[in-house]
């Protein structure tokens, strides 16, 4: 695999992340008082999408560029 196709993908990887944890932020502010649920929220799905991404990888049904 190209190097810098790969660098395209982690970088897209980090602004999809990066634009979701904004929105939930946006979502969940409103209603935000002394404790962070925006983040809490954010990190609740980044924890999904992990343990569903370490899973299909495990199972051995990802290629090397979903693996980035």
């Amino acid at each position: 695999m190209n190097h810098f196709y790969a660098f395209l993908l982690v970088f897209a990887g980090g602004g999809t992340g990066s634009m979701v944890r904004y929105a939930i932020s946006l979502l969940v502010g409103p209603i935000q008082n002394r404790f962070p649920w925006a983040t809490m929220a954010s990190n609740v799905l980044a924890c999904l999408v992990l343990g569903w991404t370490l899973g299909t990888f495990w199972a051995g049904g990802m290629s090397d560029q979903r693996k980035l």
